[in-house]
């Protein structure tokens, strides 16, 4: 994979090296196929990167997602179960938002009993979402925002506030 930027004017938002720009959310993605890892590990593994497990919340970074991470067979997402000890469906994005705008469930997985299946993976043609153990190991998914460059300076996509 090759870097990738999108022009803003008087900026670029770039993102290093093997990591893929997601120009519409303004953040940068890497797929991790050389490990894998539980659902906690993966995500420990991407905020050593300094980013997350990937957010797909609506219909344009879902298939962001499938075209550019279709060879990932199955991958962890930034999806997880919030209350452990119910049989309720309650999951959340790892910044705490919830399930409601938009959802890429398999037909099978949006109803029954979750008990123990308390993370969420993606896989298939069409990336639909399945629930899964945790402790089982999948490849994944980072997110992180992306940089702004200026000129020949590269500072984080986040301005500071005056």
């Amino acid at each position: 994979m090759c870097e990738k930027h999108a022009v803003i004017p008087g900026r670029d938002r770039v993102c290093g090296k093997n990591w893929t720009l997601y120009a519409k959310g303004h953040t940068c993605v890497k797929q991790i196929r050389s490990v894998r890892l539980s659902w906690s590990q993966a995500r420990r593994h991407c905020q050593f990167l300094k980013a997350d497990l990937i957010k797909i919340n609506d219909d344009h970074k879902q298939a962001f997602y499938r075209n550019n991470y279709f060879g990932i067979e199955t991958a962890w997402i930034g999806v997880h179960r919030t209350d452990k000890d119910t049989r309720e469906f309650l999951f959340k994005w790892l910044d705490e938002d919830e399930l409601t705008a938009y959802t890429n469930w398999e037909k099978s997985q949006a109803t029954g009993d979750t008990q123990g299946y308390d993370c969420v993976a993606t896989s298939g043609s069409l990336s639909l979402w399945f629930l899964a153990h945790c402790d089982t190991q999948y490849s994944f998914v980072c997110e992180k925002p992306a940089l702004m460059q200026r000129d020949d300076d590269v500072t984080p996509a986040v301005e500071s506030k005056p």
